[in-house]
């Protein structure tokens, strides 16, 4: 395969790819970024790709393999500019200090949004937030364990559908 023939190919998958970076990123210029950056490591890398395997499953680990080395290049490189006399850069294992008042006002609203899930995927889904089991939320609520993973999965599914809505983030509402 060659340059061109790659282009092509991969302007088939693009809708596919962005949305597969989005939902490693979750955030829209990220995502926009890990794109082109797949984009030049498959051309860059193309004589790699064998003719006989899935195209895909290649740009798709690329993309994995690329936001993994991304994310931990992030974790290990805190610095700061220190912008006194010395100008030294300086690593930070240490994390600035967040503001409670916001902390405190976001826990708010999420809550809220929780209290308006059904009874049925409320209780399961605080009792598993509060730290209790599969095992022991089935034997206080007297059902079958794969009914509590289910109803946890269903009210985390509907908790981002609420969220999403709440703040009117149409792309991620498309996606």
């Amino acid at each position: 395969m060659n340059t061109l023939q790659l282009v092509e190919e991969m302007g088939k998958l693009e809708a596919g790819l962005r949305k597969f970076a989005h939902k490693l990123t979750r955030d829209l210029a990220e995502a926009a970024e890990l794109y082109q950056e797949t984009v030049y490591r498959a051309v860059k890398n193309i004589h790699q790709y064998q003719e006989s395997s899935n195209l895909r499953g290649w740009l798709m680990t690329i993309m994995r393999n690329t936001f993994i080395n991304n994310y931990r290049k992030k974790r290990t490189q805190q610095t700061y500019q220190d912008w006194s006399a010395g100008n030294y850069l300086m690593d930070s294992g240490m994390n600035s200090e967040l503001n409670a008042g916001a902390a405190n006002v976001d826990y708010e609203e999420l809550l809220g949004v929780v209290n308006r899930l059904e009874e049925a995927l409320k209780v399961p889904f605080l009792l598993h937030h509060q730290g209790y089991k599969y095992d022991e939320i089935a034997a206080r609520l007297d059902i079958p364990i794969g009914t509590v993973k289910s109803r946890i999965y269903g009210a985390r599914k509907q908790l981002r559908t609420m969220i999403e809505r709440q703040y009117l983030i149409p792309e991620l509402i498309a996606a």
